[in-house]
């Protein structure tokens, strides 16, 4: 079984860094206590209120040997299976830090726009005007193509 899967079959699952977190299955639990991640090709669970991975898989109709991701695998597909595993890990850690670029670059132009404002141009060349809406304007396109 995948993460997906996993969490799909729980209730209040919150996407996270590393994974999800929910409300565990195994307990009458009001707020996420559970922690699901992957790691190595196997699934793993964790519920803070001590619940047991045993407790857990059998209330959501899975046995324990379904959160080893490898054992589902053919083991001669095992190789290309952990290359394409660590290809998603990648390309989930470009977009991460890709997200983390947009982020700051959006916070450098809200502080950008908002030191200009109170400004007194009056003394200002009409080059050093030009500059200013141009680099203005960049900073309000880059805030809208982001949705802020």
């Amino acid at each position: 079984m995948t993460l997906e899967e996993i969490s799909s079959r729980l209730d209040g699952v919150r996407r996270m860094r590393a994974g999800f977190t929910a409300r565990c299955p195994a307990h009458d639990d009001r707020s996420p206590s559970l922690s699901i991640t992957e790691r190595d090709g196997k699934i793993l669970l964790h519920c803070f209120s001590g619940c047991s991975i045993s407790a857990i898989t059998e209330a959501i109709g899975v046995s324990v040997k379904d959160l080893f991701v490898d054992a589902a695998i053919d083991p001669r597909d095992r190789a290309q299976h952990r290359a394409q595993q660590e290809r998603q890990r990648r390309e989930r850690e470009l977009r991460r830090e890709a997200d983390g670029y947009t982020i700051d670059a959006c916070k450098t132009a809200q502080h950008f726009i908002e030191s200009r404002r109170n400004l007194d141009i009056t003394l200002w060349s009409d080059g050093q005007l030009n500059d200013e809406l141009n680099a203005l304007a960049v900073a309000y396109a880059l805030i809208e193509s982001e949705g802020l």
